[in-house]
């Protein structure tokens, strides 16, 4: 199993929603003991032998994991209402050589029997895609299950946003403002409902450079040229251009090319 490479390492987890509460015979404490079913994307490594889902409650512990063998998801029990956990996923290969964790999730239980928030997607309303330009303040559709209509969504640092409205198909519309400075790269979207279940989903959507290179509010012709010229280049490298690393990975390749047709002949919100 190749150790260097992030791709082997399942990049999402998807929470499909709560299958049980309240353990029977238990005490005032035990009672408020919960399952929880866990999802996340397959690995396509040749020496894949199964999957463990950890979990803890701060991030980066493990209190304790679920072998899952070779299956996409997991079941935990004695789970805690009101309790914050945080989740990840390792693959392993059949010599027991671990990848490196998978971006962490969180989850908490409702502190009655209402399910924890289920975030399916995240989409940039303007242009359609997962790819949030930073200084523009755009629109995100999180679409999923048990959101609230006055629940409050996070995009992480860098982000501002305010009250969500509720979409007739479930999901929550939420009006951002993404700084000049903010980190580019995936981010973690988390929902907390009003009676403290909270959820979240990794590489929903991501923060990127603006491939308006020339800065003259439109994207064309003359960003695509800037984008050619310093195609295939690594940063250190005579061409690298760090206005067109998009995705600022330190490579100038297909992901750029991706989010700079994702807006090619677009006017830019925000500018005259």
């Amino acid at each position: 199993m190749e150790r260097s490479l992030p791709a082997a390492v399942p990049k999402a987890l998807i929470f499909t929603g709560l299958l049980a509460c309240c353990a029977l015979f238990a005490g005032v404490g035990d009672a408020r003991a919960a399952t929880m079913r866990l999802a996340w994307s397959s690995d396509t490594e040749a020496d894949l032998s199964g999957y463990r889902l950890r979990y803890g409650t701060a991030s980066g512990s493990v209190d304790g994991q679920v072998d899952a063998g070779r299956a996409t998801s997991a079941t935990v029990t004695g789970l805690f209402r009101g309790v914050t956990y945080y989740f990840s996923v390792v693959a392993y290969d059949s010599s027991g050589n671990e990848s490196s964790p998978s971006s962490e999730v969180t989850a908490r239980l409702a502190t009655d029997l209402s399910a924890p928030p289920a975030i399916a997607s995240a989409m940039e309303m303007s242009s359609h895609s997962i790819y949030a330009v930073r200084a523009i303040a755009s629109a995100i559709l999180v679409s999923g299950l048990n959101l609230d209509p006055h629940a409050t969504v996070d995009f992480g640092p860098d982000v501002v946003e305010s009250m969500p409205s509720a979409t007739p198909e479930g999901g929550l519309l939420v009006p951002v403002n993404i700084a000049a400075s903010a980190p580019v790269g995936p981010r973690t979207v988390t929902v907390s409902n009003p009676d403290l279940g909270m959820g979240s989903g990794t590489d929903l959507l991501s923060i990127v450079k603006s491939p308006d290179t020339d800065h003259d509010c439109s994207v064309n012709i003359v960003d695509l040229n800037a984008l050619a010229r310093a195609w295939n280049v690594k940063a250190g490298e005579a061409r690298f251009s760090p206005s067109v690393d998009l995705d600022g990975d330190d490579y100038i390749g297909p992901e750029d090319l991706t989010i700079f047709v994702t807006y090619y002949g677009s006017q830019l919100p925000g500018c005259p």
